[in-house]
């Protein structure tokens, strides 16, 4: 044996790399949160007149489209053509699909639900709403046309009977959470009994957050903002701006009245109707369902029940954001137009003891300019889900979206 030979344990080994993670870890979380506490410099909102708080807060506007990754396009031409799939005499609209136009490179579609001229609703034009869906729906399940009953609770559908022309659209990358593909989508694969058993497994014993590792959704989405972020962009932004063209299809609709459109969305799609409202302002009222939380508890540390997010949806998380925006922050970009938030008390992706502190955030600055109606929210018995009404009633988000896009009728 030579002189320099010696073997390390693993206890002598481990430790010491452990106690290296373990303080960039808490240096992190620590900086972090210093940095998320310190937000309201960042800030210097002029309550003085809803036209003065609107534009104190433009270039935190500005700042937060660039945060999630920039609008880099201009606003072609939609190409839209419209094509009716069904009509529905008895609930009072028609079912068609709609395709248009992105941008040069990427067309898409979305079912598109308009109320029938002359019926219990007027002869029109009619509000338009973007119903956008969670990252395992698509606009097939959120407007109801699926077999299987689902969390939104066919809301696409109740609110086309309800007076609206909504345009249902597709969100990057949505397919059966129990098919996995190849990175280049092309070859489905039913994921294995083994692989099922463990992402149960995850669900059930960690939640809902660290099951979406299991999930093909999550991974095709990483996997397509990591092809963003080669060039400067961000998945996000660019998922924003495509749903700002539904915003552009709505309004040059003849069916639709293009002062009053607004925005409903759940889950993932929940998160989009906070932050598009907040970069297009011509959705007037926006309701953000089973989402809107106090951001650094959810992305950073996780609380009891609830384990933090930062591993999984990198496309979600993972930007430059909480130097200057929670999501109380992101409202008042809203403001003065109308903001409201859907939580079920049995959700478990939203700690909703939480959801409702942070909403009293938002609430303040409405209060503040005057307009305390304009923000508000319900908190129901439900879990991840719209709200649970029998006989398909109006939801108290309906009533809401009423008020604020139906002036004739208020």
């Amino acid at each position: 044996m030579s002189d320099d030979t010696y073997v390390f344990t693993a206890d002598d080994v481990y430790p010491r790399q452990r106690a290296l993670f373990d303080q960039f870890l808490a240096y992190y979380q620590t900086l972090i949160r210093e940095c998320y506490e310190r937000r309201g410099e960042m800030w210097h909102r002029d309550f003085s007149s809803p036209e003065a708080y609107v534009a104190s807060v433009e270039p935190n506007r500005e700042r937060l489209r660039n945060t999630l990754g920039g609008w880099h396009w201009e606003r072609e031409g939609l190409d839209l053509s419209r094509e009716v799939i069904a009509d529905f005499p008895k609930a009072g609209y028609r079912l068609e699909r709609a395709d248009y136009r992105i941008f040069t490179g990427v067309e898409t579609d979305a079912l598109l639900l308009v109320p029938h001229s002359g019926g219990p609703h007027g002869g029109g034009p009619f509000p338009g709403l973007i119903c956008q869906v969670g990252v395992n729906g698509a606009p097939e399940r959120i407007c109801g046309f699926e077999a299987e009953p689902n969390i939104y609770r066919r809301i696409g559908a109740r609110l086309a009977a309800h007076g609206y022309v909504v345009l249902a659209t597709r969100m990057i990358t949505g397919f059966d959470p129990k098919v996995t593909r190849d990175l280049d989508h092309r070859a489905p694969h039913l994921l294995t009994e083994t692989q099922e058993e463990i992402r149960q497994y995850i669900l059930q014993n960690y939640g809902k957050d660290e099951a979406k590792n299991w999930h093909p959704q999550s991974q095709s989405r990483n996997f397509i903002d990591k092809h963003c972020q080669l060039i400067g962009h961000r998945m996000m932004g660019t998922e924003m701006f495509a749903l700002s063209r539904g915003v552009d299809v709505l309004t040059q609709l003849p069916e639709v009245d293009a002062a009053c459109i607004g925005m409903y969305g759940l889950s993932q799609g929940g998160w989009s109707a906070l932050h598009l409202p907040a970069l297009d302002a011509r959705i007037q009222a926006s309701v953000s369902s089973a989402s809107f939380n106090e951001r650094f508890t959810k992305i950073v540390t996780g609380t009891e029940g609830y384990g933090p997010s930062t591993l999984y949806c990198a496309w979600f998380n993972l930007f430059d954001k909480l130097r200057e925006f929670g999501d109380a922050d992101v409202a008042s970009l809203i403001c003065p137009r109308a903001f409201f938030v859907e939580m079920g008390k049995g959700d478990d992706a939203v700690n909703y003891k939480m959801e409702v502190e942070e909403f009293g955030r938002a609430k303040a600055i409405y209060e503040q300019l005057g307009i305390p109606e304009k923000c508000d929210m319900v908190l129901h018995d439900g879990v991840h889900e719209v709200e649970p009404i029998e006989n398909d009633g109006p939801t108290t988000a309906m009533r809401f979206l009423d008020r604020w896009l139906k002036p004739e009728e208020n």
